[in-house]
Formats: structure tokens, sequence, C-alpha cells
């Protein structure tokens, strides 16, 4: 039978028999990123390739360019990852593969951001620079703490929240090159550093110092180094410190870092810092030149606190003018020969002094003198200054209200106490709570010309205190006051064997005090001008065995008397010389306290041209005048002597 089939069954039959052979058609191969996309450096960024179709494909994520070395966590599945870790552009490809077939999509994503330090960095870590150029790299948080060796790129900035710090434990170190170390917002605690092998060359430490390390708020700081740590530290800026820029402490040194030619400690600016620039012990002036203070807070310091220069150290220390003052904590001990140079100035606290066991060379000059002073300038303020072991040169100098204290192995108060030699030039002494010049047994000036235009005066005690044969050298071309009416201008204790010379008028109320028994040495001579008083401290003589001057005027007589007027006080005068002894218009009074040969003045039989004129020898507790047997024949108490003599035993004696 024949079958007739119609045209539109056929078209029927045409489009069923296509649609079969659609669904069983498999889905096109195409792979398909997620959209583009922004991260921050740290991040993890997953990678979806969920848009994608095709079926039993095979997978590869790859980045195909990026501004770091960054790579990809399970590239071949879709729980792909990667975490950037640099500023910049990354472009992500994605490649899907079935047999012959493939297809590939890009991703980019935008990083940007800092990373986030770790609290503890336990194992040796290198930080890169990340970011692009002025950006920041890395922040902290908290602090973190340094236990293994830290290196940092150059140009790395890291920035720290308000409490964050980065402190360097005993088990690491830290090396940083043109690090930049600043605030998340406007401040941060610091860096402490408590190892050795640190070093720091071209960093920019700012903005630090809101908080202390130690729990002294005024040891706040933006760089704190303790212990027996050793720094590099050379090219910084600190600066913007809530406290210092940087405290040294305890046994902490600074080293040539040779490997990267890093110098000890040079070439640092200081700017703005609240406190100053710098807390250190004496130690560090060995590597102190080269700092730089223009910008450093008007009216700060650079600090040192009780210390000492060892004599072991290789370098002299040196105070040198920086641009900026010193200021002295506690005392500072010396070992070593000690140089400061011209314009520096120097402000002591209360039980701050300076002593030195060797030279020191104190060289001012006329337009950049050397000032030291307290840093509450009083009379009293400060120590002073002690050369022990060695000798003591001092030009164009103010050593300013000093003598608060006597030094621990001393038991004067003195501005200035000199144990060997001194030379002293255009200087000047004054405000001292005690003494102000000291020069104890057989500490001298060598030569007159050694101690000339200087100004002592204002002293507590005394201008001076010197041995007998330097009295001539300082009084003579030099400007010499009195504090008070109560005190003397100069105190003599017993001399060696130099010329005597002549001892002035200083116009005080006491010239000169005799501390101890002295005596004008056989060939040598002295010469005491009219006017001039000298007073006898109790149990004190006078012996001439060479020759004596006191020639006093009418109404300016030369004066022997007790600090107290007191008969008997002192022992009194001794005259045994072969040399020519004149006295006149003196006044001799309150002596004759000796055991025995109880007189103001007493004539031995050795004394052979004596000449006693116009005096008054009285208030004697013994005689005024004793002549020893044999003692040549002279007319002490002949009317036309004019003397007044007067004692307990009588005003004249002769054996």
């Amino acid at each position: 039978m024949n079958r007739f089939i119609t045209p539109g069954i056929f078209l029927l039959s045409l489009i069923l028999i296509s649609s079969c052979q659609e669904d069983n058609h498999e889905p096109e191969l195409v792979a398909k990123t997620g959209p583009d996309t922004f991260a921050s450096i740290g991040d993890t960024v997953w990678l979806d390739l969920s848009g994608s179709t095709g079926s039993d494909y095979q997978i590869l994520w790859k980045i195909k360019t990026q501004p770091g070395e960054d790579t990809v966590v399970y590239t071949e599945t879709d729980s792909a990852y990667f975490i950037p870790l640099s500023n910049g552009l990354y472009q992500v490809e994605l490649t899907l593969t079935k047999g012959d077939l493939f297809s590939t999509d890009y991703q980019n994503i935008d990083v940007s951001g800092a990373v986030l330090l770790p609290d503890i960095f336990s194992q040796d870590t290198q930080l890169k620079k990340i970011a692009l150029d002025f950006n920041t790299d890395y922040r902290a948080i908290g602090e973190v703490q340094v236990l293994a060796e830290l290196s940092i790129d150059p140009g790395v900035i890291i920035e720290f929240a308000s409490g964050a710090s980065l402190v360097v434990k005993n088990e690491g170190n830290i090396y940083a090159d043109n690090t930049t170390f600043t605030a998340i917002d406007s401040s941060w605690k610091g860096i402490y550093v408590e190892s050795t092998g640190n070093t720091f060359a071209n960093c920019v430490i700012e903005n630090a110092g809101n908080a202390s390390f130690t729990g002294n708020e005024n040891e706040k700081t933006a760089v704190l180094a303790v212990g027996s740590s050793t720094l590099a530290f050379s090219g910084n800026t600190l600066r913007n410190s809530g406290g210092y820029g940087i405290v040294v402490k305890d046994n902490t040194e600074f080293f040539f870092d040779s490997p990267n030619q890093v110098y000890p400690y040079t070439n640092n600016r200081f700017e703005n810092n609240a406190f100053g620039p710098m807390v250190i012990p004496v130690h560090v002036l060995s590597d102190l030149a080269g700092q730089f203070f223009e910008n450093e807070t008007p009216g700060t310091y650079i600090e040192l606190y009780e210390s000492t220069y060892s004599s072991q150290e290789t370098k002299d220390p040196l105070f040198s003018d920086m641009g900026i003052a010193y200021r002295i904590t506690g005392i500072l001990t010396f070992n070593k020969n000690l140089s400061i140079t011209r314009g520096v100035n120097m402000y002591f606290d209360q039980e701050a002094g300076i002593k030195v066991n060797g030279i020191l060379t104190v060289s001012g000059n006329d337009t950049a003198p050397v000032n030291m002073d307290g840093i509450n300038p009083i009379p009293g303020a400060w120590i002073g200054i002690h050369v022990k072991n060695g000798h003591a040169g001092f030009s164009y100098t103010n050593i300013l209200n000093a003598g608060s204290n006597a030094f621990p192995d001393q038991d004067e108060n003195a501005a200035l106490t000199a144990e060997q030699t001194l030379s002293m030039d255009h200087c000047k002494i004054s405000g001292s709570g005690g003494i102000g010049l000291y020069m104890p047994g057989i500490a001298h000036i060598q030569f007159f010309d050694n101690f000339k235009d200087n100004t002592l005066e204002n002293n507590a005690i005394s201008a001076v205190r010197i041995r007998m044969d330097d009295v001539n050298k300082v009084v003579n071309g030099n400007t010499i006051h009195a504090a008070s009416s109560a005190v003397p201008a100069v105190e003599v204790h017993m001399g060696v064997d130099d010329p005597l010379g002549k001892w002035l008028n200083l116009d005080a109320e006491i010239d000169y005090s005799i501390i101890e028994p002295v005596k004008i040495k056989a060939t040598k001579d002295l010469v005491v001008e009219a006017g001039t008083t000298i007073q006898m401290l109790a149990g004190m003589t006078w012996e001439v065995s060479g020759g004596l001057e006191a020639n006093g005027q009418s109404g300016a007589p030369v004066t022997f008397e007790g600090t107290v007027s007191k008969k008997g006080h002192w022992d009194g005068i001794f005259l045994n010389g072969t040399q020519k002894i004149l006295m006149n218009h003196a006044v001799i009074r309150d002596g004759g306290g000796a055991f025995e040969d109880k007189a103001n003045v007493i004539v031995e039989a050795t004394a052979t041209d004596v000449t006693i004129t116009n005096s008054s020898i009285t208030n004697s507790k013994g005689y005024g005048v004793l002549i020893k047997s044999g003692a040549s024949e002279f007319g002490i108490n002949d009317p036309a002597s004019n003397n007044t003599l007067e004692g307990d035993l009588g005003g004249f004696h002769k054996e």
C-alpha cells in the first residue's frame, strides 16, 4: 500500500530529529574569571571560575604579571587563592583545557595597603619594599618582638599604632637601612634595643616617644638602648619625639659595622624632640662628633648622667661645640685626658660635676669662651671640677655657681680643685658655695705668667686657697675679691720653695687668711703692701727665716691678727733670719698663744737685721715683743721707734 507523506509531517519530523541531536551535544568550553577587583596587601584573594562553562576540564591558575614575586596556591583547583605582598596591579590568568580544546580568561586585581607585622619574629626575616614609593609597606598595632635576625630593605616604611613599639630582644638583632619608622596617627612608643649587632643607617624615626619603656616618664624616648647592647647608628633623623631622640643606658656601646660601612655614631639629625636629642653616658663622647642639632627644640641639651670614662678607651674624650649646650646630671669621672674646646656651654645639676684623673685642657677664646654654670644659676648650684692626677689648663673659661658640695674623696667645697699644676688665663670663677680655686698640698702654679687676667669673686669661703709661694702669682695681674667682709679673699697654706714676691692689698676686710703654719725660708723674701690685712687661724705661726718687708703707712697699716679678736688666738711671728726684716706701721695682735715664747713677736737669737717702727703690738696673751737671749740689740722699746707694745706678760721683754 502506498503511503503519502504530507509536507507538514516531513517538516515536523526534521524539527524532532534536530532537537534530539542538540540534546546530545556538550556545553562549549569557556573560561570565565571573576570581575576585576581591588585588594589590600596581605589579603587572601580567592580566585573564582564559577562563570566558566564546559565539563571535565583541567584548571590552571597563574599570575601572569605582578609587581612582586607572589604565587597562587592550589593552582589546579577551584579553591585557588593568592596573598599579594606588594602594591600594584596583578593580572591573574585562568586556563581551562579538555583534550585539544582550551579557553583562557584574565582578571585584574589592583592591590594597595600595608602588611600587618606579626607580634613576634622568631625566625630570620627580610622585610622587602612592597608598596609604591612613599606608601606604607608594613604596620604594627602592638608590641613587635624581634627574637631573630630582622633585615629591612632600603625604602621600607613601617607605621606604628599609638601603643605600638619595636622591641629587639637579646635573641635577635636588626639591620635597617633607609627605613622610615613613623606613626599611623600622631604618635607611637618607640624602639627598644637590648641585644648586640644592631644597625640603623640613614633611617627616619619620627613621632615616637609617647610612653616610657622604663616606667619613668622622664625617660620617654624614640630609641632606648639598654644592657650591653651594641648599635651602629649613623645618618639617622630622629624627630618629633614626645621625649628624647635616643637614650643610652647601662653598658651600651656604639660599634663600627664594617661589612656595611656604617660608623658607630655620627651624622645623625635631631629635630624637634620634646626633651632634647639624647641622654648618654660619658663614654659616648668619643663617638659624638658630627651630629646635627640645627632644628632641635630650643632650650634642650645633650644630657650626660653619672658615669665613668675608662682608661681602656682608645680615644681621649672631648667636649666640643655642637651648637647645643650640655647638661650634666651626675659626677662624670674621666680616667683619661679630657679636652673641652671653645664655645662649649655646660650646665650642671645640684649633684653634678667633673672629675679628671689625668690632664684637663679647657680652651675657650675671646669670642667663644667655655661656660660652666648650674642648671639653676644661683651660688652653689653644682659640685664643681676636680683635677686629680694631671695638669689643669684653662683659657677664657667661666666657672660659675659651683661648690655646692665636696666630691666624695674631698673634704672641701670648691668650684675648681687642682691637685697638681695649674695654668689659667682670662677666666672667671664666681658664685662658689665654698672656695673658688682650691690647690691643696703640693699643687701649684708653675710660672708667674701661667696665671693672668683672671677674676675670682663672690665665692662663699674664699676666692682662692693656695700655697704661700703661689700667692704672688695669683694676686698680681688678676682681680681677686672677697665675697663679704666675713670671709678672706685668699687662704694660704704652707708652700714649697718658690719666690714669694709681693702680697697686694686686695681692698678686702680680710685680704689673707693663714690656715697652716707658714715660713719664709732662708734666701726668700716677701713684701706685703700697705693696707693689707692678714688673719691667722687658731694656733698658727708665722716664721721668718728669710726677708720680710711689711711697710705700712699711717692710716694703711699692715695688719697681722687672729681670726678671733682674742688674746693667744694664734702663736705669733718668729723672726730668726739673717736677711732684712722691716715692720713699719704694722698692727700685730691676738697672738702669744704658744706653749713657750709667748708673745706676738719673738725675735730669735739668729735674727740680725730687724727694724720695727711705728707699730702697734697688742692684745697678746704673753709679751708684746719677746727678744730671745743672744739676739742683736735694736730699739724696739725706744720711744723713737714709736711702737705701742702691750701684753699680759708685758709689752716688751728681753731675755
